[in-house]
């Protein structure tokens, strides 16, 4: 076993056979990254086609997309807390 490559770590093979080691915690932090932002988007599809499935109007439509906006700005809230204490 290869001791300079800490048990945290994930290899990936590339196709020429050359190793990239990757730490977890800078592995979770890219996907966490792209795909959050991701996840959001795809929930904005998802809200936008039920309000236009079930004819819910401006207001209707005005209400879905608040509720889900309220939940992403809990989230930014959240990740600037945790910066400003130094937490994350």
């Amino acid at each position: 076993m290869d001791t300079s490559v800490s048990p945290y770590t994930i290899q990936l093979k590339k196709r020429d056979s050359q190793e990239t080691v990757v730490d977890i915690a800078e592995f979770e932090s890219l996907m966490l990254n792209l795909l959050i932002p991701a996840l959001i988007l795809f929930m904005g599809f998802i809200v936008w086609d039920i309000a236009r499935k079930h004819n819910a109007g401006k207001f209707g439509t005005f209400v879905l997309f608040g509720t889900l906006g309220l939940g992403v700005l809990g989230f930014a809230i959240k990740k600037l807390i945790a910066m400003n204490l130094g937490i994350e």
